[in-house]
């Protein structure tokens, strides 16, 4: 998120505090301060409620403290709302436990589907060449005795 850039950024413990007073329930577990001079601080808030490896996102003003906004976010890099979805689609196709089941699954045919013929591949290569290695062996052998 952007901000108008001010003259200088306040100390991270006062952008903080900016945060925790918009959702005091939360317990901060990351705060990433902008890397630009128009982005905004986020700081990640563990808030009772949350689905599971879901945090709040509170984005603020490095120049005033103010709150710009809220977003849920996604795991310990605080993803958020797009990248959530997309994974959320990848672990179980948003249908619970059962699209969970499906996708495994569905992994699990895939690995095998690519797994067992490549291992057929290399074993027909390794008969086929132990076959013409044996094969020159016997003709070598029986030049040799003739």
């Amino acid at each position: 998120m952007t901000t108008p850039v001010g003259q200088s950024r306040l100390p991270l413990d006062q952008q903080i505090a900016a945060a925790r007073a918009a959702e005091p329930r939360g317990k901060v577990s990351a705060v990433q301060p902008g890397v630009e001079a128009a982005q905004t601080t986020r700081v990640l808030l563990d808030v009772p409620g949350l689905a599971e490896s879901t945090e709040l996102a509170v984005f603020v003003d490095p120049y005033t403290a103010q709150v710009r906004g809220t977003l849920e976010s996604y795991g310990s890099s605080g993803a958020l709302p797009v990248r959530a979805w997309i994974s959320n689609l990848h672990r179980h196709l948003h249908l619970g436990e059962p699209g969970r089941i499906y996708s495994e699954l569905a992994s699990v045919v895939v690995g095998v589907g690519v797994f067992l013929p490549l291992m057929g591949i290399s074993l027909a290569a390794f008969l086929l060449i132990d076959a013409l290695l044996g094969q020159r062996s016997r003709i070598s052998l029986a030049r040799r005795h003739s």
